[in-house]
C-alpha cells in the first residue's frame, strides 16, 4: 500500500488526531485511515441519497403551474424589459 505525506500539519491538529487514536486504541496510521475511509463512505453515501431524495420531491409534486408565479413577476417589475432588436 502506497504511503502519504501530510505537510504542513499543525500541532493542534497533529495532537487531537494523536488523542483520537489513544482514545479508540489505535495507532496514529490507524486512526487517520479510518478516519479518510469513513468521510469517504459518507460523501459516497450521501451523493446517492441526495439524488433520491430530489427525485422523490419532483415525482411526488406532479405538473406544476407556474404562470401565476410569472405573472407576479411580472406585475413586480419596476420598469418594462429592455427590447433586444
Amino acid at each position: 500500500m502506497p504511503d502519504i505525506l501530510i505537510r504542513g500539519l499543525s500541532p493542534e491538529v497533529r495532537d487531537a488526531l494523536k488523542e483520537r487514536a489513544r482514545r479508540h486504541g489505535h495507532s496514529l496510521s490507524r486512526e487517520i485511515k479510518q478516519i479518510l475511509t469513513e468521510s469517504l463512505a459518507r460523501e459516497a453515501a450521501g451523493a446517492e441519497r441526495l439524488g433520491t431524495r430530489m427525485r422523490a420531491i419532483f415525482l411526488d409534486a406532479g405538473p406544476i403551474d407556474i404562470n401565476p408565479a410569472i405573472e407576479h413577476l411580472r406585475r413586480e417589475l419596476p420598469r418594462e424589459p429592455p427590447d433586444f432588436e
